[in-house]
């Protein structure tokens, strides 16, 4: 339940926090990777490309704002990276994600009633925390359904929806994700996640019997500034394993799975091709505040001048009116202190030595 009490309405009590509708964050990634090892496009040594795209208009960052050019698939998922998620999610399609986990069990819901973005890979859907534990438990049964009830119906029939091999190349790859000194190393194949504005902490895990699944967020769906999948869920995912007893898992490849280092791998399995909606690298330019744009309530007060681009090379140099401001060079968003009223020229520089430019109003 949502609280102490549940008959608190003031504190949303009554709300039964396993089927409330909450952004997976980044639980739904393994999915999204285990669909591009059944495609043929990915490999876990495969090299994939952790640099900036533009899908459409849209340009995700990782969640530290910093790029690590090009890395195995191993290593983009041990570290949630963002960009090759999305860049393998449009290879397979929104379409192809949704589908797997509906026939997992889940049942997302999409904001709005809107058609599956790309978005849903960073956790632009709604989902229940018994939605996640059936994908988990799919993919800790070698791709196979597993029903969520109180006892097991021996008539079912195993529906599969990721081959043994997808299953355990996720298995072998979360298993060594760095967990911070957290439960018993290589046991415990897990995953994090975090959705927008700190809501929703996630952490769900398998060793060779369990599947346990942890959700920390208010009942209200309101923020949790500084939560983190893996500082306030993983935890307590753990002291679950601690408290079930971890099953040591199955570590036999199966038959087709190809155990082979980057290099050794077949040629067209040795780097990832981004997909035609991903330009690499887009034209630097300044989203906000745009050029000629009068920004009220900045001038002459304590409120920040928020600035955000798009694309170009990090790392980024910022000037105003001509001088260097002090800024992160690697993120694409930066805060300046209040420069005064009137009009003020915004420039910033990447490493590629293009420029953006826009010439801002700053009213009181």
């Amino acid at each position: 339940m949502g609280a102490p009490d549940p008959f608190d309405e003031q504190h949303v009590g009554f709300v039964d926090m396993a089927v409330a509708k909450r952004s997976p964050g980044s639980t739904l990634k393994p999915l999204i990777y285990a669909l591009g090892f059944d495609e043929g496009l990915i490999h876990p040594e495969t090299l994939i490309n952790d640099a900036p795209q533009d899908f459409d208009g849209w340009s995700p960052s990782n969640f530290d704002g910093r790029f690590r050019g090009p890395v195995s698939v191993r290593r983009a998922l041990q570290e949630s990276l963002n960009l090759p998620a999305v860049a393998v999610l449009d290879a397979i399609s929104p379409a192809r994600l949704l589908g797997s986990m509906r026939r997992s069990g889940a049942q997302p819901i999409l904001p709005g009633g809107n058609t599956a973005g790309l978005a849903i890979g960073l956790g632009g859907l709604g989902v229940t925390l018994q939605d996640m534990a059936m994908v988990y438990a799919m993919i800790a049964n070698d791709g196979q359904v597993v029903p969520l009830t109180v006892l097991p119906d021996s008539d079912a029939v195993p529906q599969r929806v990721i081959s043994a091999r997808a299953s355990w190349y996720l298995a072998d790859i979360l298993r060594q994700t760095p967990r911070g000194g957290l439960g018993a190393s290589d046991k415990v194949a897990f995953k994090t996640g975090t959705s927008y504005g700190y809501r929703d902490a996630w952490a769900i895990g398998f060793d060779g019997q369990h599947v346990i699944a942890v959700l920390v967020g208010r009942p209200d769906n309101g923020s949790m500034p500084g939560a983190l999948g893996a500082y306030s869920a993983a935890p307590l995912l753990f002291a679950g394993f601690d408290i079930v007893g971890v099953v040591p898992p199955r570590r036999t490849p199966p038959k087709d799975a190809l155990i082979a280092s980057s290099g050794d791998l077949p040629k067209a399995l040795r780097t990832f091709a981004a997909g035609t909606g991903g330009e690499m690298t887009p034209p630097i330019r300044i989203l906000a505040p745009r050029d000629g744009a009068e920004v009220f309530g900045v001038a002459d007060s304590s409120m920040p001048l928020f600035v955000h681009l798009q694309g170009g090379t990090p790392p980024f140099r910022w000037l105003i009116n001509n001088r260097p401001m002090d800024a992160d060079p690697l993120r694409r968003e930066a805060a300046f202190d209040t420069m005064g009223g009137g009009f003020h020229r915004i420039t910033v520089l990447d490493a590629a030595g293009h420029s953006a430019n826009a010439t801002v109003r700053l009213m009181p």
